[in-house]
């Protein structure tokens, strides 16, 4: 998950970026505190156990960034985190080694999904429909209330670009979940998605960084959006009186992914210690995201479990982003999306 708006930069190191060692190892990931949190649990407890220092560099995603950074084998990154369709793409085109299952874990231990040919699943992510309380009679029950400008009436806002808009616009029109993905999948069904975004189009606005639909929604400025389960839950722990829609919301899984000129035995050392239960357990103690090894969740804490996008109750009516759609459609529904929009 992208955080945007997270202030780019290296935590105090003992290595200077730029080292690149045997003894060393290259992490590059989303910065801010969500770095801070992975420093705690899993950067410096990986340098006490193999002596192998941490050197840490941040990105904002993108296979044009990754294709740029590895494609010419000179790389100093060595293990990086991704989106799901960074993941399948970047291991298309060979940018990533294949992940030594044997050494590293046991595949079967992680959520469907979360466990591929060059990724090892990172946290569980939501995104969901959120409202703010003190400013709606009436919550929200599915994705059709987001486009019913009588019942509530105002602004209304999503994540910028084609993803998330198509399906959410699609679950408005009432396609069910089930067959959500089959229908996007059809040029009628785009046409169909981009009708019905038409029919709010006056009243919606778009956000690039995580903490915006927060923003706006406690200001006044919206009276719907699509939101981040992590920001959702931040509002929740800072006294924001906003709720969030787990039915219908939509789940995704970020990796850990290592370039294909990486040293071998530090990156399998580092992902072993990822592996483990707890390492992930303590990780999502501490950062609002879903564990991508199941064997973690019976390790967190029922009360905080309650809040994270993996508990069965909001697991249970979620739908699973479907990362092989992107990865065939993202530039196609990009260049309509960006067409669309600015119209």
């Amino acid at each position: 998950m992208k955080i945007v708006n997270s202030v780019a930069f290296c935590l105090s190191l003992l290595v200077p970026i730029g080292a690149h060692a045997s003894e060393s190892l290259t992490v590059v990931d989303w910065g801010g505190i969500f770095q801070e949190g992975l420093k705690q649990v899993l950067y410096d407890p990986y340098t006490r156990q193999t002596g192998n220092q941490i050197v840490l560099d941040t990105w904002q995603g993108g296979i044009g960034t990754l294709r740029a950074k590895l494609a010419s084998g000179v790389s100093n990154w060595d293990v990086i985190e991704v989106e799901a369709e960074e993941e399948a793409l970047g291991c298309q085109d060979g940018l990533f080694k294949p992940i030594n299952w044997e050494v590293v874990g046991y595949k079967s231990d992680y959520i469907p999904g979360a466990a591929t040919e060059c990724g090892v699943g990172t946290i569980l992510w939501s995104v969901g429909l959120a409202w703010n309380k003190d400013k709606t009679v009436e919550a929200p029950k599915s994705w059709k209330d987001f486009f019913d400008l009588k019942k509530y009436p105002g602004k209304r806002s999503l994540r910028r670009g084609p993803k998330y808009a198509l399906e959410i616009a699609l679950l408005g029109d009432g396609v069910a979940p089930a067959d959500l993905y089959k229908v996007l999948n059809t040029p009628e069904g785009v046409d169909r998605a981009f009708a019905k975004l038409d029919t709010i189009k006056d009243n919606l606005i778009f956000w690039e960084g995580g903490s915006q639909p927060i923003q706006t929604l406690t200001s006044g400025d919206t009276v719907l959006s699509a939101i981040y389960s992590s920001d959702f839950l931040k509002s929740q722990q800072d006294g924001v009186n906003v709720g969030m829609l787990w039915d219908e919301s939509f789940y995704q899984t970020d990796y850990w992914v290592v370039a294909a000129n990486a040293p071998e035995k530090e990156t399998n050392e580092f992902l072993a210690l990822w592996s483990k239960p707890e390492t992930q357990a303590s990780f999502v103690k501490i950062r609002d995201y879903g564990p991508a090894n199941s064997k973690a969740v019976p390790l967190i804490d029922k009360t905080r479990l309650k809040d994270l996008p993996i508990a069965p109750e909001n697991i249970a009516h979620a739908i699973q982003t479907d990362s092989g759609f992107w990865v065939a459609h993202i530039e196609e529904l990009n260049a309509r999306f960006e067409q669309w929009s600015s119209k």
